[in-house]
C-alpha cells in the first residue's frame, strides 16, 4: 500500500537497422571467421538498449564453432565498456560454461549468424547521460577427442558415458580469437515526453484520532484476493489518518522504457498494492514480526514487454518482447475506473508470488494502467471543527501550512428531504486562524454536479489532467458528496505529500506531478455528532423496514465514529434485529483485528 536473468537465444533482432549494419565494418578475420557488434547509435534513458552479435564465415568451406556468444560467459565472450569520462565499467554479471562436442555448431561458407543481447543494462550500468564505447572479442575453444555426456549403472557399478565429435566436426572446427571494430553509443536524458508521472491520492482523517482504528476492513476485503497486502497476516501498528486509492499514472512516447518506483511511508505502513512489487516479494512463506515502510516496483513501461520465465531462469533462452494485456480484473472493481486514462502507458512487472518449492521462479505477468497501494499514516493536525450551525460552520486550522480552495458538503439533513449545502472557501486560512464559512443551499440531486466543477476545476489546476481528475471524481463520489453529515476536503501542498509518502523514480522523469486530497468526513463536532449517531442507532429497531435500512447504510457510511456507539448498543440491546446490524456495521467497518490499541492521548 518486487529480477530476471536472461541467457542468449540464436533468433533474428530487429533492433540493429540496415543502416546501422552497413555503418558498421566486419573485425579482421582470423582462419576464415570476422565478427562484428550491432548497437543503436542512441538511446534514451531507461530505454532496454538491444544489440546484436554478428559471426560471418569469409572462408571457402564450411566450420564448427562452439556457439557460445553469451557475454555472461565473459571467458568466451569478453564485452568492454567504456562509459562517460574514459572509464572502464565492471561487468556485473557473468557465469561459466562446459561446452561439448555439441556446443559446436556448423556456419556454412557464407553464412552470418546473428545472437541478440537483449538488454546491455543487465551486464553494465548504463545509467547515466553520455557517450559509451563498447569492444567485443570471442575466443573459440577446442574441439577435444571426447566429452562426458552422462553416467549408467551396469551390474551395481556406477559408469560414466563419453562421446565425441564427428568427422566433420573435428575436420572443420574453428577455434582461435575474434574482435570486432569498437562501437558507440549514446544514452540521452529524458524529456518531457519521454517520461511524466502523475499521481493523487486521498488522504482521510477523522476529528477524533481513536476512530483510526476502524474504517478499513470493509474496503480492504472488497478487493480481489490475488491483490498482493501485509494484512492479515501481519498486526499493523496503529495510525490516524489513511491514505486511500493513491493512483500513480506514467506517460512516455517511448515503445519500452524501463522504470524503478519506491514509495516510502515516513511512518505508517502500506497495507495493500497492485501490481506486484519488487520488494517485498510475496513467496509465501512466514516473515518476522513488523510492517514494512516501503514499496519498489520494477516495470516495463508500453505496450509490450519481455515474456515471463515460469521455471529455473538460468535455464531459459530469452524470447521476444510480447504484446501486454491489462490484467483481468473482477467485474464491479473500482479499480476498473481508474483505466478510463486511456494516454496512460500500459504497466508491465513480474508477479512475485513464487512457486513453492521452486526458488527464482516466477508465475505470471501483471499489466495494469496504473500502480495502486493503501496505507496508514500519522495524521498531522489539519482541519477542526469549532462551531456548526443551519447556514454554516466553522473550522480552524491546525496544520502548519495554509488551507486554500476548502469545500465543504453538507449533508446533514438530506435523508429528511432537505436542501444540502455547499460552499467553497477560496481564500487561504493560515495556520491556527479560524474561519466561519456560509454555506449554500443546493438540491441534494444536483449537490454532486454543483461540488464537482470547482473541485475538478482546482485538480487540473494542481497539475492533473482532465481524464484523470474526472477519474478521481468518479471514483470518490460517494465519500465526497454523497457521505451523511458535514464533509470537507481540500488539496494538500506538494511539500506535505512528499513528506508523508516520499516518491522516488529511476530514471528520474522531468515532470513529476503528486496531488493529495485531504478529507474530512464527519465533520461536525463531537457532541452533534455523537448525538446524530445515537439517533440512527435508534431507529435500527424500528418496523418501518426502509427507515431500519435507511439508518443501517448512513452508520456504514459514517464509519469509524459510529464504531463505539455501535459496540456499546451490540452490548446492551436484547433486540435480535438491532443486534444483527449492528453486528453487520461493525464488520463493515471495524478493522480493529488487524490493527494495534492505539496510542495513548
Amino acid at each position: 500500500m518486487c529480477r530476471t536473468i536472461v541467457l542468449l537465444a540464436a533468433v533474428l533482432w530487429a533492433g540493429a537497422s540496415g543502416a546501422a549494419e552497413k555503418e558498421t565494418p566486419w573485425g579482421k578475420a582470423h582462419d576464415g571467421l570476422q565478427c562484428r557488434f550491432l548497437v543503436r547509435a542512441e538511446f534514451t534513458l531507461g530505454e532496454p538498449i538491444e544489440a546484436v552479435i554478428e559471426v560471418r564465415n569469409a572462408s571457402d568451406r564450411q566450420r564448427y564453432v562452439a556457439d557460445l556468444f553469451n557475454v555472461q560467459y565473459t571467458r568466451r565472450a569478453k564485452l568492454s565498456v567504456t562509459g562517460p569520462g574514459g572509464k572502464a565499467l565492471r561487468q556485473r554479471m557473468s557465469a561459466q560454461c562446459r561446452p561439448n562436442h555439441r556446443s559446436f555448431k556448423p556456419i556454412p561458407a557464407g553464412a552470418v549468424w546473428r545472437r541478440p543481447v537483449e538488454d546491455l543494462r543487465k551486464f553494465f550500468r548504463l545509467d547515466r547521460p553520455g557517450k559509451y564505447t563498447l569492444a567485443f572479442a570471442y575466443t573459440g575453444t577446442k574441439l577435444a577427442n571426447r566429452y562426458l555426456v552422462g553416467e549408467r549403472i551396469t551390474n551395481g557399478l556406477r559408469e560414466k558415458i563419453y562421446a565425441g565429435p564427428s568427422a566433420e566436426q573435428a575436420a572443420g572446427a574453428w577455434s582461435g580469437t575474434i574482435r570486432a571494430p569498437a562501437v558507440s553509443l549514446v544514452v540521452r536524458p529524458l524529456k518531457r515526453d519521454d517520461l511524466r508521472v502523475h499521481e493523487w491520492g486521498v488522504f482521510t482523517s477523522y476529528a477524533d484520532l481513536a476512530y483510526a482504528n476502524a474504517g478499513r476492513k470493509a474496503e480492504w476485503e472488497s478487493l480481489p484476493k490475488f491483490f498482493y497486502r501485509q494484512f492479515p497476516t501481519r498486526r499493523l501498528r496503529w495510525a490516524p489518518m489513511t491514505v486511500d486509492k493513491p493512483i500513480v499514472y506514467f506517460y512516455t512516447n517511448r515503445p519500452g522504457l524501463d522504470v524503478e518506483v519506491t514509495v516510502t511511508f515516513s511512518a505508517g505502513a502500506p497495507v495493500v498494492w497492485w501490481p506486484a512489487c519488487a520488494s517485498p516479494v510475496d513467496d509465501g512463506m512466514k516473515r518476522k514480526p513488523g510492517a514494512f515502510r516501503s514499496l519498489t516496483w520494477r516495470a516495463r513501461l508500453g505496450k509490450t514487454a519481455p515474456p515471463v520465465r515460469a521455471g529455473p531462469v538460468l535455464r531459459l533462452p530469452p524470447g521476444k518482447d510480447q504484446a501486454v494485456t491489462e490484467f483481468d480484473l473482477p467485474e464491479g472493481c473500482w479499480l476498473k475506473q481508474a483505466r478510463a486514462v486511456k494516454d496512460a502507458a500500459p504497466v508491465t512487472v513480474v508477479g512475485s508470488r513464487l512457486i513453492r518449492g521452486r526458488p527464482w521462479s516466477t508465475n505470471r505477468s501483471e499489466t495494469e494502467r496504473f500502480l495502486y497501494y493503501d496505507g496508514l499514516v500519522p495524521a498531522p493536525g489539519l482541519l477542526r471543527c469549532v462551531a456548526t450551525a443551519a447556514e454554516s460552520v466553522t473550522v480552524r486550522n491546525s496544520a502548519r501550512f495554509p488551507l486554500a480552495g476548502l469545500f465543504v458538503i453538507d449533508r446533514r439533513q438530506a435523508r429528511q428531504g432537505k436542501a444540502a449545502g455547499f460552499a467553497h472557501h477560496v481564500g487561504p486560512i493560515a495556520p491556527g486562524e479560524t474561519a466561519k464559512i456560509s454555506l449554500r443551499r443546493v438540491p441534494p440531486a444536483d449537490l454532486p454536479a454543483k461540488a464537482a466543477a470547482p473541485i475538478r476545476q482546482a485538480l487540473t489546476a494542481a497539475g492533473l489532467y482532465a481524464d484523470e481528475a474526472d477519474g478521481l471524481l468518479k471514483i470518490w463520489r460517494k465519500g465526497f458528496f454523497e457521505r451523511p453529515g458535514l464533509t470537507a476536503l481540500y488539496l494538500l501542498p506538494r511539500a506535505e505529500y512528499d513528506r508523508m509518502l516520499p516518491l522516488a523514480v529511476t530514471p528520474k522523469p522531468p515532470e513529476i506531478v503528486r496531488v493529495g486530497v485531504a478529507l474530512h468526513p464527519n465533520l461536525e463536532v463531537a457532541a452533534a455528532l455523537d448525538g446524530r449517531v445515537r439517533r440512527l442507532i435508534g431507529r435500527l429497531g424500528e418496523d418501518d423496514f426502509r427507515r431500519r435500512q435507511a439508518a443501517f447504510e448512513d452508520l456504514v457510511r459514517i464509519g469509524p465514529p459510529a464504531a463505539g456507539a455501535v459496540r456499546q448498543t451490540l452490548r446492551e440491546t436484547k433486540s435480535a434485529e438491532v443486534r444483527a446490524r449492528c453486528e453487520k456495521i461493525l464488520q463493515a467497518i471495524d478493522a480493529a483485528e488487524y490493527l494495534g490499541k492505539p496510542a495513548s492521548k
